[in-house]
């Protein structure tokens, strides 16, 4: 049984964890506490990506988990390749959420457009697939 990272901006609905409790034998999730949540929430965009800024979020995975545990990682697209690449150095598996998304526009009497976007979450695969071995895996 593993344990399984969140890192991103929401919480898991019940199908997600059903799945993840299924397919991954997930037995905890551990959610970012809110001071590590805010900084991944805000990676700055003006800057570029040091130790400094990756410290706090390498350092929860280093105490939270064990090899063969999973990491759910979505984010800012610079930050989500290094903590990728630092899980799968760790004996991680990186996991991501692929979704379904409907989009429904109402144009509105003074012709603007409101936009409601939906997702459905469709699977969570690794990003290397379980056929790939860390040590040769590309991230």
């Amino acid at each position: 049984m593993a344990k399984l990272l969140v890192f991103f901006s929401h919480k898991l609905t019940k199908d997600q964890i059903d799945e993840l409790e299924w397919k991954w034998d997930i037995h905890k999730i551990i959610y970012l506490p809110p001071d590590i949540q805010r900084l991944w929430s805000h990676i700055p965009p003006d800057q570029a990506l040091s130790a400094q800024i990756m410290a706090p979020f390498e350092d929860f995975i280093l105490r939270h988990t064990s090899p063969g545990d999973c990491c759910l990682i979505e984010g800012d697209f610079g930050a989500t390749y290094q903590l990728v690449r630092f899980s799968k150095k760790q004996g991680l598996n990186a996991l991501y959420a692929t979704t379904k998304r409907e989009a429904i526009e109402e144009v509105q009497p003074d012709n603007s457009i409101i936009k409601t976007s939906l997702f459905f979450n469709v699977k969570f695969p690794n990003l290397c697939g379980r056929h790939w071995n860390n040590a040769s895996c590309p991230f």
